[in-house]
């Protein structure tokens, strides 16, 4: 092209003035360069910017445990406190269990970073506010050190407060442990460069936090954004981020409920704007509602009072984080607080706890006080406003004890607490010598000798495990002090579970304290404290006899909790409580039907979720009363006596709505409606969890739109096949199906599944110039003639209705049906066309009346090579496959993928580990292989600029030039072996290799151990006018593995120092009966097809080896007649299975077979990872095998049952097991 590249090396945007690119540039110092394409009569460009660090000799050694950020801007002075200075940030992490800054960074980009804090704001060791940014500065998401992507972060930096180094990092993780958004966090070591030229060691800043920004966001505070035109409910109820701290520069806030408040989003300048008055106004006029009903005469009213404008469990949580971590600042500082759309205000996320857990401010220093004895107090937690009114509520007091110790069980207890402080401090340990060296002056080293403050003393060692262990012994001391002033919770003899008729449950409670207890799961405690109707008190032993939820709490009218100045205003004499549930029998009511993304009403009238349902059936054999069942994942929904069902007699359903309008207008002769539940089904699936009225455990399962995509929208609901299944089966695929008829079948039986033919797509020529036509080939898999008048051809699976096949259209058995664009492309208001650049084909059936009748086959394909056709392939394991074609065979069966010329063919995913880390990445490798007779260019020959590339999993673009000869092989490494030659040294050495060896890298990302796709991809011409998209460079698939760490790929070489290695180059490469798991062959042929026999058992070595057996020995349990694990089935069938001979619930049989009324019931032990057939014939010895069904791969192990229903049909019939799925 007449394209010309211009460049800057000052960091400025590139103009058509700038420096011509004519060649390479050498670089001498720390640089970033900006570069853009400039051509006559075009736009410019994109523009894109990279930054290369010079490192001075003292750093090139430097390693570390932690990852490393190296922050430099180009000599622009020192980092601005009130504005944003541009840098560049490049984020270094472990690889082999060390971290070295000679390694390629993960992550380089551009930031904007300015000084933050208050009260910290002027100490020589700087935290900043960061926002990464694009090449045009604008604000741009990336996933540092593996965190949620976001523009925004905050480089907290530990100071003299806290010589442990972890106070933020630990509260924040306790905070999301119990349920509470808090900023995620990453300790990391910092180098800051203000002036220019290398990074040396000079630069080092010490150990700093990497931390979350808290905004909104669907990974930060996820509630929906105010946008400025949501100025109406319900809308304009939510969106709202405020905070009690200290206003900023030119921020006035607003005054309310007695307290200045700063808003956060939107910000002051955006809120305060004309349009965004009626928000302006909602807020106020919503606070100031909160502030008449929080100091009214009805506060404690749960109805009026300041319960209907506060989540009071996030105020709680937030208060006791607070409270347990002593937060000198807490409530009136950084105190963040929300308000979500149509929602109540709830408090946090929490934020900043230099000042606590004993720091060095001292006035946490004493754990057994509720308020600091020095200084200036700092908050007074329980009579601060807001929280001074709500603490004198006794119900709003108890729940907050009731909160403490119900955690105090668990996630607040000593153990947890160690481990969560030991796991942050181990982090931490190595590098904080060279923190402690580098701030001396701020003494961030660990305190030493005996430290006495408020009457509480502590003797430090002066060594960080002695700042370890005093945050230990400050938290011990902590939770002693707060359990002292509760009392204690009564302890059962049986924590619940399942019980035999009869079980007797003793209940022990503190001295002096009375146990009260109900067994209808009520609280034996009233609102206001006094003791609940039907409350008993224990005095012996209880029989149960049915499903029973115990809860038990224990009374002392003496006990007292410390109150008056600086304390909380009320004390409790109830303790939390202690609560378990028995369980006789499960309930007898199942979900039999989901309806979770249904289609939308025509006229609009209705969002598409106000037709969800779902539908529940008792499958006993008498009446259920439904009363207390409730659902506590997913939907909202609880029976009461209020339901308009309460009793469901055997055999009946009852059906739970979204919107009970909007389903009779859809379904107006269905009538058992119990009632509507709040929420959602979620469209993508999600955990249904029914529970009794006892809370006793009844359906736990989740759902998946994956399962059939056609109920994913078109509506279409899932079904349950057999309702008197194990209950642990509701997650399985298989016990689900899809409806037979659009709309699902709510509060009846759903027909039996239509009987469709297979037709499939089976072949399509996607990019073409005359003669050639786009053109889609069917093909009849049946053995009949088949109609498929009415049915759908689509280039979007979500519109299916787009090519309708014409009356009369039929295909004939085991023929074919082409249609080319000359049909789908006819001008029509639904007409497509195929993008040569990549798209999709569907094939939907439908009926006469163009309703869609449930069945669709199709595939997503990439882009193509012109004049080469797409075709169905179909692996070792079952799988559809939709690739590019040796030939194309139009109108005739596939010939079969197109293999080469390069092929992947060998991968290294998880070498041995190294000492110090589980994920050896630098010994990882993909070896590419030319299958050719002839040298292959890995560039474009007319366009040398555009090189072949990986991707998938990992991220590569080959360098100019390069080519691979005939038989020739290349290795792809997670190394720079230009920049890194002491790695490229170690590895040679390691795999055998000399230095003709050809080895290029590093790649982005690394292979996952658990298994992933790896794509090898080459350019086709680029796209020219009239193309939409002139000069885009479509990739084509030039080869594709998608490997696995489980079966049936090789299971042997996951970190035992074996690769994967294709067994025929020239076969088709995705598919695992293809691979086998051998000893490296970097650079060099692979192993032998033939798998290594030495003992001549008829079982493989590595097979061998892999499941502990002695290759090398033929006889008793090491032999081929060998039974390990006692199952029945020898070792030589365990091989030809694919089952573990040591694993006595890993082996294939049918386990029984047996009658189910009309039906005949198949019941078989199914392995984790393993698809299975199901096949039968009606005699032993003729006929045909013919599938019944297939069975894929399950999460865990365990006892699978499949039904045939047209059993009864026949005196006689057998049935076999086949693994893998058959096709």
């Amino acid at each position: 092209t007449n394209a010309e590249i211009r460049f800057t090396l000052d960091g400025s945007a590139p103009t058509d003035a700038s420096s011509l690119y004519g060649g390479p540039v050498s670089l001498t110092n720390t640089v970033q360069i900006r570069t853009r394409a400039f051509a006559p009569g075009l736009l410019p460009g994109a523009l894109h910017s990279e930054s290369y660090i010079l490192l001075n000799a003292n750093v090139i050694n430097f390693t570390s445990n932690l990852p490393v950020i190296v922050i430099h801007n180009f000599a622009g002075g020192g980092i601005p406190v009130s504005t944003d200075g541009f840098a560049n940030m490049s984020f270094y992490e472990p690889q082999s269990g060390k971290t070295s800054l000679t390694n390629a960074p993960t992550l380089s980009t551009r930031a904007g970073i300015h000084v933050r804090g208050s009260s910290t704001l002027g100490l020589p060791k700087q935290s900043w506010a960061v926002e990464f940014r694009d090449d045009f500065n604008d604000p741009k998401n990336a996933s540092p050190l593996g965190l949620p992507s976001d523009s925004d972060w905050v480089l907290y930096a530990p100071n003299n407060f806290e010589p442990v180094l972890i106070h933020n990092p630990f509260i924040y993780q306790l905070s999301n442990e119990i349920g509470r958004y808090a900023p995620r966090t990453r300790l990391v070591e910092v180098y800051i460069n203000t002036t220019g030229g290398a990074v040396s060691s000079a630069n080092y800043n010490g150990i700093y936090v990497l931390e979350e920004k808290i905004k909104q966001g669907k990974h930060r505070v996820d509630i929906d954004k105010l946008q400025p035109e949501n100025v109406n409910p319900p809308e304009v109820t939510g969106g709202y981020m405020m905070k009690i701290d200290r206003l900023g520069p030119g921020e006035s806030g607003f005054f309310a409920v007695g307290q200045l408040i700063d808003y956060v989003d939107p910000k002051e300048p955006e809120i305060t704007l004309p349009q965004r008055a009626p928000q302006q106004q909602y807020l106020q006029n919503y606070m100031d509602a909160f502030d008449a009903a929080l100091n009214g005469p009805a506060y404690t009213d749960p109805t009026n009072g300041y319960r209907a404008y506060v989540n009071v469990d996030s105020w709680i949580d937030h208060h006791l984080l607070n409270v347990l971590s002593f937060n000198v600042d807490a409530l009136r500082l950084s105190a963040f607080f929300y308000k979500e759309r149509n929602g109540k205000l709830f408090f946090g996320p929490i934020w900043d706890f230099d000042r606590s857990q004993g720091s060095t401010d001292g006035r946490d220093f004493n754990p057994r006080v509720w308020r600091s004895e020095s200084q200036d107090l700092g908050t007074d937690f329980f009579n601060y406003p807001w929280w001074s009114q709500m603490f004198t509520d006794i119900d709003f007091w108890q729940a907050w004890i009731d909160r403490y110790q119900s955690l105090r069980d668990n996630l607040f207890s000593t153990n947890h607490i160690y481990a969560d402080i030991d796991a942050l401090a181990n982090q931490a340990r190595q590098e904080e010598p060279r923190e402690a060296n580098r701030w001396s002056s701020l003494s961030t080293r660990p305190r030493s000798g005996t430290v006495s403050i408020s009457g509480y003393t502590y003797s430090f060692p002066g060594t960080y495990q002695g700042e370890v262990n005093f945050m230990k012994q400050w938290y011990t001391d902590r939770l002693n002090f707060m359990d002292t002033n509760f009392l204690a919770k009564p302890v059962l003899s049986n924590n619940g579970g399942p019980i035999s008729p009869g079980f007797t449950l003793s209940i022990s409670g503190p001295v002096g304290a009375t146990v009260y207890y109900a067994t209808d799961g009520t609280d034996p405690r009233s609102p206001g404290g006094n003791v609940a109707p039907g409350a008993q008190v224990y005095t012996s032993p209880i029989t149960l006899n049915d499903n029973t939820r115990v809860v038990a709490r224990a009374y002392d009218p003496n006990h007292q909790n410390l109150t008056g100045d600086n304390n909380p205003p009320l004390s409790s004499s109830w303790s939390g409580p202690t609560a378990a549930t028995f369980v006789v029998a499960t309930p007898p009511v199942v979900i039999t039907e989901i309806m979770y993304h249904p289609v939308p009403s025509p006229g609009g009238a209705n969002l598409a979720d106000d037709f969800e349902y779902l539908e529940l059936k008792n499958i006993g054999a008498g009446a259920l009363n439904l009363v207390g069942v409730r659902f506590t994942n997913g939907i909202d929904y609880t029976f009461t006596s209020a339901s308009s069902i309460t009793t469901l007699g055997a055999g009946q359903t009852a059906l739970l709505v979204k919107n009970r309008a909007a389903f009779s207008s859809r379904y107006p002769t269905v009538s058992n409606i119990a009632g509507e539940y709040a929420g959602s089904l979620d469209n993508a699936g999600e955990r249904l969890t029914l529970v009794g009225s006892a809370l006793e455990p009844i359906l736990d399962f989740r759902y998946d739109n994956s399962w059939y995509p056609i109920t994913d929208g078109f509506g279409f609901s899932l079904v349950i096949v057999n309702e008197n299944a194990p209950l642990n089966t509701w997650s399985n695929q298989f016990s689900w199906r899809p409806s037979s008829n659009v709309n699902g079948s709510p509060g009846f039986t759903d027909p039996a599944p239509r009987a469709l033919p297979p037709v499939w797509i089976n072949e399509a020529l996607t990019h073409t110039d005359l003669p050639q036509v786009d053109t889609v080939e069917l093909y009849n898999a049946a053995t009949n003639t088949v109609y498929i008048s009415g049915w759908f051809l689509t280039d979007d699976f979500n519109k299916p209705k787009k090519y309708r096949f014409p009356n009369n259209t039929t295909i004939p058995a085991g023929g074919f049906l082409m249609v080319d664009e000359k049909n789908f492309n006819n001008g029509s208001p639904t007409s497509f066309s195929l993008s040569s650049l990549g798209d999709e084909v569907w094939l939907f059936s439908g009926d006469a009346s163009t309703n869609l009748t449930g069945y669709f086959h199709g595939f997503k394909f990439g882009a193509a090579q012109n004049g080469v056709s797409f075709g169905r392939y179909v692996t070792s394991v079952g799988e559809e496959h939709f690739v590019a074609q040796t030939t194309n065979t139009l109108g005739a069966p596939n010939a079969g993928p197109r293999v080469g010329p390069v092929v992947l063919n060998e991968i290294m995913y998880e070498p041995a580990p190294l000492v110090g880390t589980n994920n050896n990445t630098l010994d990882e490798f993909i070896e590419l292989r030319n299958i050719s007779d002839q040298t292959v260019a890995l560039y474009d020959p007319n366009f040398p600029t555009n090189t072949w590339r990986m991707g998938g999993g990992i991220d590569y673009v080959f360098p100019p030039s390069l080519t691979l000869p005939p038989d020739g092989y290349l290795l792809v490494v997670n190394f720079d072996p230009v920049h890194q030659p002491g790695q490229l040294t170690a590895f040679q050495a390691k795999y055998g290799l000399d230095a003709a060896t050809m080895i290029v890298g590093p790649y982005g990302g690394s292979l996952d151990n658990s298994g992933e796709r790896v794509k090898l991809l080459k350019p086709d011409r680029p796209q020219t006018a009239p193309s939409p998209n002139p000069g885009f460079v479509p990739y084509i698939l030039v080869d594709q593995v998608t490997y696995a760490s489980t079966t049936p790929w090789p299971t042997n070489a996951t970190g035992s120092g074996l690769s994967l290695q294709r067994i025929a180059s020239a076969g088709y490469g995705d598919d695992p009966v293809n691979w086998q798991a051998a000893s490296p062959t970097a650079g060099r042929a692979n192993a032998g097809s033939g798998p290594l026999d030495s003992d001549g058992d008829g079982l493989p070595d590595a097979w061998e080896v892999a499941h502990g057996l002695d290759a090398r020995d033929a006889t008793g349990d090491n032999g081929a007649s060998g039974d390990p694990d006692g199952d029945g089935m020898t070792n030589l069938q365990e091989y030809l299975s694919g089952t573990d001979p040591r694993d006595a619930l890993s082996y294939l049989r049918i386990e029984s077979i047996g009658a189910a009324g009309a039906a005949t019931r198949i019941r078989f032990n199914a392995v984790a990872g393993k698809t299975y057939s199901i096949q039968y014939r009606d005699q032993v010895d003729l006929g045909r095998w013919t599938k019944l069904t297939d069975v894929p791969a399950q999460p865990s192990t365990g006892e699978i049952e499949m039904m045939d229903p047209d059993a009864a049909t026949n005196a006689t019939r057998f049935y076999r097991l086949v693994t893998p799925q058959l096709p």
